[in-house]
C-alpha cells in the first residue's frame, strides 16, 4: 500500500526559506533547481517507504 508524504508546515516554511536565500545570494533559477531537486527527492519516498520507520505521532 502505498503511502502518502507530508510536509509539516515548518518544514515548508523552511524550504520556502531555502528558496528566497538561494534566490537572493545566487540565482532565481538556481533556486529553481535546487527546489526541483528537493521536490524530486520527495516524489521517490514513497517507493522506498520501508526504508525508514513510519512515525505514529504524526
Amino acid at each position: 500500500m502505498p503511502f502518502a508524504v507530508l510536509l509539516t508546515n515548518d518544514a515548508a516554511r523552511d524550504i520556502d526559506e531555502l528558496y528566497d536565500y538561494i534566490a537572493l545570494h545566487d540565482t532565481p533559477q538556481k533556486a529553481d533547481y535546487v527546489l526541483a531537486r528537493i521536490e524530486k527527492a520527495f516524489s521517490t519516498l514513497p517507493r522506498f517507504q520501508r526504508a525508514v520507520p513510519i512515525r505514529e505521532d504524526c
